[in-house]
């Protein structure tokens, strides 16, 4: 079985036209073989004597391969239904991309509903790409980019995608909290890849004229978590020591999250200064001070 794999491989190398590297390595028909009823066929077409093409449609994309008449025997009893069904699966082919617009946004909506996230930006993907092709109204491809953008972000994780389609979003007009939205969420996508520095070139875009302060301090906590991770406190609390400086109105925050950055350098003494200075004291910051008081005595050296 190996060596019709490799020779499967090779052959679908030679033709250069495999979309999907799942198909071109380890055990090309398993995955298709595995959960059948999650791969839809759309057709197959003879391109030579000697090849034939399969495009179906994967949980998360239209998958594309070429395969030689020459091997098909290999895997023949895993591809039910698929040559004899070629004429059926042409037509749903044509049918999956003249459904409107609405059709198209309801699926996705469902499928977040049941939380197939994958599922539903495959279809998104497919609308936006259909509305390039057709040149629809760029409010509408702009809507539709910004829903793929959060949804690779949130719940799908997918941070690559989410990156992709940030960056696009900027090339549209954009109001001053969906440009905020745009840097912040490219920054926190390099921040989750590791990419630590490319998240601090994107992060400081986001501080332009306009924003509101609450986009400030959440710009100003993933700058500071960025720091924090790269171990460069002193540039962390020097960041949160000029923000008390120059709002004084939000001190009480900007000293609470001097305190944790303190606290992570195990600077207990210096954290408990900064929430004794806090104006509206609560009992949850009480009783974190007696905590750090009580670290601060467990230290060795301490008297």
């Amino acid at each position: 079985m190996q060596e019709n794999q490799l020779h499967y491989s090779k052959a679908c190398k030679k033709e250069g036209k495999i979309s999907d590297r799942l198909f071109a390595t380890q055990r090309p028909m398993d995955a298709l073989c595995s959960k059948p009823n999650s791969f839809f066929p759309l057709s197959c077409k003879l391109l030579s004597k000697k090849t034939f093409s399969l495009t179906f449609l994967a949980p998360t994309r239209i998958i594309f391969f070429v395969c030689p008449f020459a091997l098909s025997s290999c895997f023949s009893d895993k591809l039910p239904l698929f040559l004899k069904k070629r004429g059926a699966c042409e037509k749903k082919e044509k049918n999956f991309y003249k459904k409107p617009r609405q059709a198209f946004l309801k699926k996705a909506e469902i499928c977040l509903r049941e939380k197939k996230a994958g599922r539903a930006i495959f279809i998104l993907e497919e609308l936006l790409q259909r509305d390039k092709r057709t040149k629809t109204k760029t409010e509408e491809v702009k809507a539709l980019t910004k829903k793929l953008a959060e949804k690779s972000f949130y719940p799908l994780k997918n941070y690559d995608k989410a990156l992709k389609y940030y960056s696009s979003l900027l090339d549209f007009p954009l109001k001053s909290r969906e440009k905020f939205s745009a840097h912040y969420h490219i920054a926190k996508s390099f921040y989750y890849l590791q990419k630590r520095s490319q998240a601090l070139i994107e992060i400081e875009k986001a501080f332009f004229e306009g924003i509101s302060m609450e986009e400030r301090k959440q710009a100003l906590i993933l700058k500071g978590g960025i720091f924090i991770t790269q171990n460069q406190f002193d540039k962390a609390s020097r960041l949160f020591q000029k923000q008390i400086e120059n709002y004084p109105d939000h001190q009480d925050f900007f000293r609470e999250y001097l305190a944790f950055i303190y606290e992570s350098q195990k600077k207990f003494s210096l954290a408990v200064q900064e929430l004794e200075k806090i104006e509206k004291p609560s009992a949850f910051l009480s009783l974190r001070i007696e905590r750090l008081k009580e670290r601060q005595s467990n230290q060795p050296g301490f008297l």
